[in-house]
């Protein structure tokens, strides 16, 4: 195994977190943004439009809530598996305490008054940030299971009295 710390220590699921973390963050911000727009025009023009589209807020709402609920222990037992403090620290601030906060402040209201908004940008960005970290942290592993290779591939023609 890996002495250095800085380095993955399974890469496997990383690998496959970062292959369904890619896809659900991508379709992740595309719903936030689409939720972000309809809920801008809801507010600007109010009326019929907001009464004719609040149920499918809501619904998108509840999509993500739910998917979130899925997705953030996964990411959780990776965070804790690779011992990346700093994430599992980020992932209490960006999420956690912010979904507290208003579960206390607006209780069984959430999904009314759509204060679940705050919560899920943070929590968008958050996994747009982790997504484009857990690449970096394959390519370091990768980049330095390649140094090995060659390495050992360098010593073993020296050893072998093969030059370069």
């Amino acid at each position: 195994m890996i002495s250095n710390k800085k380095l993955i220590q399974d890469a496997y699921s990383v690998q496959n977190f970062s292959t369904y973390f890619n896809i659900y963050t991508k379709v992740l911000t595309v719903i936030g943004i689409a939720l972000f727009i309809v809920r801008g025009a809801m507010w600007r023009i109010g009326g019929f439009f907001n009464d004719m589209l609040f149920p499918y807020v809501r619904i998108i709402l509840l999509i993500v809530t739910l998917t979130a609920i899925v997705v953030v222990p996964y990411t959780l037992w990776i965070l804790i598996k690779e011992k990346k403090h700093g994430w599992i620290i980020g992932l209490v601030l960006a999420v956690v305490i912010p979904l507290g906060f208003l579960l206390i402040v607006f209780q069984a209201k959430m999904l009314y008054n759509h204060s679940l908004f705050l919560p899920i940008l943070f929590y968008s960005i958050f996994c747009y940030m982790l997504n484009s970290e857990v690449k970096d942290w394959l390519s370091e592993y990768y980049s330095h299971q390649n140094r090995l290779e060659q390495k050992r591939l360098k010593e073993e023609r020296i050893k072998n009295g093969l030059f370069d």
